[in-house]
């Protein structure tokens, strides 16, 4: 399995300008709700994408867009929104305490060395 395509500090910031720069225009076209979602969702979805963790950005936008959905069109808001969040809550506990990580030692120190060796090059400049 190759590693991701940039260091996590760099898919963290670039995470953020697309929740920055969401919220800007949330800003101007004062659509804050359910925009935030949409928002929130595809910058949640940019960052696992940059991190080759597909699965997790599609689930994602799958959460947030439901969100989005349902609050925006009021589909069963009362009921249906609670148990999305509820249910999308517990999957993601379950996931991180008892499915087996996906990522190996070996990649974390791979991609350890690669953020050194970006710091250096960084430091240098």
């Amino acid at each position: 399995m190759s590693g991701p395509y940039l260091t996590e500090p760099r898919t963290k910031a670039i995470g953020l300008v697309v929740l920055l720069i969401g919220i800007a225009i949330l800003s101007y076209t004062n659509k804050w709700w359910p925009g935030l979602m949409i928002v929130i969702g595809i910058s949640v979805a940019v960052k696992q994408t940059l991190r080759k963790k597909y699965y997790d950005a599609v689930l994602a936008l799958i959460i947030f867009g439901g969100v989005a959905v349902t609050t925006g069109y009021n589909i069963g808001s009362k009921y249906f929104l609670p148990v999305i969040l509820m249910v999308s809550s517990i999957y993601i506990l379950f996931r991180a305490f008892f499915m087996k990580d996906q990522e190996t030692e070996i990649e974390r120190e791979e991609e350890q060395n690669k953020e050194i060796e970006e710091d250096d090059e960084d430091t240098k400049s």
